[in-house]
This record gives structure tokens, sequence and C-alpha cells, in this order.
């Protein structure tokens, strides 16, 4: 037996291998799309920004182009103003300070394309669509790296919009209902939920508890509740109670720093009565949220926005 055991090892890594192989071709890939074919410019809104933010807008577009067959399967309806709201929020932050964030919308209908699933679900098997989906995290990608080189660190914000009774901003960090429904002092101390949570690293770098950093008064929750904008997680909605409530998806599973690196990742769902049903509205909340991402990066990263470069974006004295 002993005599035998080289051969026997090299034929079970053999059989391994194999086995991987088969399951990596089978597997869908989310490669660079150097093979893709190409997709019309008018499919994907990129803008190249310059503050450590992400915006992605993943199920607002409109176009439902021919080329592209619609999804039989799936969540089907787009997030209606999302797009829009994603726009002025770039142009309120670059307002507000300065620079705008990196931007990107999918322009194509969710019944033609999910770019918050996996490829298998959000494309479903045809190439065209499988090229726009990886070009919309190529993008993603890209500017992630751009603000890691530029800032440090930042945020992805994941732009939704929901339609429950209840129209409260919902701020999904991946933590589930009952997460929340727990008291600080457990949130704080628990190691599960801080491996979990799509804010780890603003977490880290704030030196304040966890449950400051997502529901506390400098939270983004707590500073969009101070200018009129009900929101859960919050001081005063701590927990989202019994009613339905959207925790994060792919692209914040995706792009946050759960699983270590240095870009953290929230998915707001806005909702449509009191925030996308008008441009006044989305305008109110577009302005507000710049101004409120001024104060979390100031107060979680120490970066002040509005410096004149990123060399200078400590605040001082912090």
């Amino acid at each position: 037996m002993i005599a035998y055991r080289p051969q026997l090892c090299r034929f079970a890594a053999l059989v391994a291998g194999v086995c991987w192989l088969a399951l990596a071709l089978a597997r869908p890939q989310e490669k660079a799309g150097g093979d893709d074919p190409a997709i019309p410019a008018a499919w994907l809104d990129v803008l190249t920004g310059g503050l450590p933010i992400i915006v992605g807008a993943p199920h607002g577009g409109e176009l439902r182009p021919s080329e592209l067959p619609d999804r039989p399967v799936g969540v089907l309806l787009r997030d209606a103003g999302t797009d829009d709201l994603a726009r002025r929020l770039a142009d309120e932050l670059g307002k507000q300070f300065g620079r705008r964030p990196h931007l990107i919308v999918c322009e194509v209908h969710r019944a033609k394309v999910d770019c918050n699933r996996e490829l298998t679900e959000a494309a479903q098997g045809h190439p065209l669509t499988e090229a726009l989906w990886r070009a919309y995290h190529r993008a993603v990608g890209e500017a992630a790296d751009a603000v890691h080189r530029e800032w440090g660190a930042g945020l992805y914000i994941d732009l939704h919009g929901q339609s429950h009774a209840t129209a409260r901003v919902e701020w999904g960090y991946r933590l589930k209902a009952a997460d929340l429904a727990l008291s600080d002092e457990k949130i704080d101390v628990d190691p599960a939920l801080a491996g979990v949570v799509s804010v780890r690293d603003a977490v880290a770098r704030s030196g304040k508890p966890f449950s400051a950093v997502v529901r506390g008064t400098n939270s983004l929750g707590g500073l969009l509740e101070r200018a009129g904008f009900p929101s859960v997680p919050s001081p005063a909605h701590p927990h989202p109670g019994g009613g339905p409530y959207f925790s994060g998806g792919y692209n914040v599973q995706k792009y946050g720093s759960a699983g270590g690196g240095t870009l953290s990742a929230v998915q707001i769902e806005a909702p449509r009565r009191g925030v996308r049903d008008t441009a006044e509205n989305r305008q109110r909340f577009a302005a507000a949220l710049a101004a409120a991402l001024g104060i979390w990066f100031r107060e979680h990263y120490r970066i002040d926005l509005a410096a004149p470069s990123a060399r200078g974006k400590t605040v001082p004295g912090r």
C-alpha cells in the first residue's frame, strides 16, 4: 500500500483538477470582457469623478433595445426615477464640494438586464446582455480602483427605489431586520455582524461604535432623518419593525468591505412618495444626501470632501 501512495495522490489530484475545470467551465465567467461584443454607448452612462464616492443606478434605465431579449424570469420592474436621482446627486455633490462622484447608470430597462444580480440571473445566457452586465461592473471596478488610488478609501452607493406602505428611506448595509432589532450594546460587540456589514472599513476608520456608524446621530440615516426624510436604520427608527425592508443585494455584497478592502457600500432604497415621485422631491433629496455625505465623511473617515485635493483631505486636528 505504501508503494502506491504517490500514484494515488497524483491520480486524486488529477481527478480534482478535472472536476474543478468542469465546474469553472460550467459557471458563468465574470471575465474582463475583452472578447465581448461591443455595446452601444447609449446603454451605459459612465462619469469619471473626483470624489471618494461611486454612485450606481442599476435599475433606473428605460431603454428596451430590440437586440436584447426580455428576461423570462426575475424581478422585471424598473426603479422609476433612480436614473434622474443619481444624476441629481452627482450634480449636487459637484455643486457643494467642487467635484462630482463617479457615476454609473444602466440605461437599459430591468426587463432586459439586471445589474444588481449575479450574471446568470442578470443576463440569462444572452451574449450581448452579458456584455452589458460586464461593462457595468467593469466601470464600477475601475471607479473603485481610482477611489483607492486617490483617496485610500471610499463609499459605493447602490441607488434603488421601493414603494413600501411606510415611506422611509431604507439603508441597506447587509444587516437583516433581526440584526437591527438587537440593542446597540449587542450590535457593537457581535463578531458575526462585523463580518457581514458592508461598511466594515468605515466602522474601523471611524473609531466609533458599530451602531453609531449605521444608525447613530451622524449615520446616513440619522442625517437624512434630520433633513426631513424618515429613514431606517436611524436613531428614530433603529430597526424596520415588522414591515418589509431591503437589507442590501448583490452589488453591496460584491463591492462592500465585509470581506476586507477599503471600499464600503450601502444600498439606498428610496421611497416613491416624497422622494422619487416628483422632480422637486428628487432634487430636495439629492441636496440633502449630498450634504449628509459631507458630514458622514468628516465624521467617520476624517475626510473633507471640499478639500482642494485628495492630499488635503484629512480634517485638521482630527
